[in-house]
């Protein structure tokens, strides 16, 4: 399991105790729902502005160089290093953060304290997937995702997903899917 911190210490009901490898036990703060959804949406907007750029100057080659599709699948390709590798790269490479978490004090711990693993931060970011990019398809083209499907499989299907995504406010660590 892991942990979503802020780097403010408190000492009340939105802390947990955690005990380090070494048997030294920390009081540190949970960070509070309202941070964790502004860094995602900082993280959300970066990522955004990346793609864009990267569309532009794959227009501008496309344009230049005359090629179409092929242009396209690499938009495509590196689209989808954008969007799934961001969070991978910075939570690997800054040890638990990313530019959203940092810009709001925040940092993903594991259950000891202790720095993540490579393990736990893959497992923790495939989630992202089932915990907000499948909802956000849902209710932004449901018919991409569900196509003719009969609406007790809507319903049904829906439902699911969606305790995915509600499930920070489901238990009292505010843990995802992808940090249990």
């Amino acid at each position: 399991m892991t942990h979503v911190l802020g780097l403010q210490a408190k000492n009340d009901s939105s802390s947990r105790n955690l005990l380090t490898p070494e048997g030294v036990e920390l009081c540190v703060p949970l960070a509070p729902l309202g941070g964790r959804v502004a860094a995602l949406m900082l993280d959300f907007g970066f990522m955004l502005l990346a793609t864009i750029l990267m569309v532009l100057v794959l227009l501008a080659l496309a344009s230049l160089a005359g090629m179409g599709f092929g242009t396209m699948i690499v938009g495509l390709l590196v689209s989808f290093v954008i969007w799934n590798g961001y969070f991978l790269y910075f939570e690997l490479r800054w040890r638990g953060s990313t530019p959203g978490k940092r810009s709001m004090d925040l940092v993903v711990v594991s259950r000891d304290g202790g720095p993540l693993s490579t393990g736990a931060v893959m497992a923790r970011n495939l989630m992202r997937e089932l915990e907000l990019y499948l909802p956000l398809r849902l209710l932004l083209a449901p018919s991409i995702v569900y196509g003719d499907a009969p609406g007790f499989v809507l319903l049904l299907a829906s439902g699911w997903v969606f305790v995915f995504m509600f499930m920070p406010l489901l238990n009292k660590d505010r843990a995802r899917v992808g940090d249990l």
